[in-house]
């Protein structure tokens, strides 16, 4: 380890004495300014690999709030002329998937939904699974498409 890192805010550190943000005018930085001058080189604040590693994580960031904002926004299911404008979030499908079960168990033939738009609709259970897998098919698209952009950011970063 050398006697000096440069850190990512264009200070210093002294790695000797623990000493941070040491910065032209600071008058440790008289020292600095010597050592540069004998010809030394600070260590980088962060390897190479933490350096890929932080960019990998910004850019898998990214890509994770993407798909949570394109997931809240609408899908339209549709059954036969109708249209049903619902909310693209898994849990949104799921619940709906259990309101279904639990109106077969109970041997109901419709099942009321509440859309994007907070309308409420009253559909034959047929139609509710149909609105339902189409729901779960745009999540199921959205996650796929996500997953792949993850794998091709960390190929890029050999991770």
């Amino acid at each position: 380890m050398k006697k000096y890192t440069l850190l990512d805010n264009g200070t210093y550190k002294n790695n000797e004495t623990g000493a941070t943000g040491i910065r032209p005018g600071n008058w440790l930085f008289e020292d600095v300014q010597e050592w540069l001058n004998a010809g030394n080189t600070p260590d980088p604040e962060f390897t190479i690999d933490q350096t890929n590693a932080q960019a990998c994580a910004a850019e898998i960031a990214e890509i994770d709030a993407a798909f949570a904002a394109q997931s809240i926004l609408s899908v339209d299911c549709n059954v036969g002329d109708d249209v049903y404008t619902m909310d693209g979030k898994e849990d949104s499908a799921t619940r709906f998937k259990h309101g279904i079960e639990l109106a077969q168990l109970l041997g109901l033939e419709t099942i009321t939904l509440v859309d994007y738009h907070n309308r409420t609709h009253t559909v034959s259970l047929a139609d509710a699974l149909t609105i339902v897998a189409q729901q779960g098919a745009y999540y199921a698209c959205l996650y796929q498409q996500r997953a792949a952009a993850r794998q091709a950011v960390l190929n890029a970063y050999n991770l």
